[in-house]
């Protein structure tokens, strides 16, 4: 189970996506080139590989409730 502790900025994940490259590249090459610290660009990684290896999620809203669930 992946857990994080505090709060997601959104401008730094934009941000460090927008450094990753189609090439290899160390956490370190990255938190350089980006300018964001080195744990925070590995928490985001982790997050980011977690993400993309889970079931997709669907939204669905019916009056002013919102239900989410797995997609079928």
């Amino acid at each position: 189970m992946l857990s994080m502790v505090g709060r997601m900025d959104v401008n730094l994940f934009a941000r460090l996506l927008g450094f990753i490259p189609a090439k290899n590249m160390t956490i370190g090459q990255l938190s350089r080139r980006s300018g964001i610290n080195r744990k925070t660009v590995r928490r985001y990684i982790n997050l980011i590989v977690h993400v993309q290896n889970s079931p997709r999620l669907e939204l669905e809203t019916v009056g002013m409730r919102v239900f989410v669930r797995r997609e079928k």
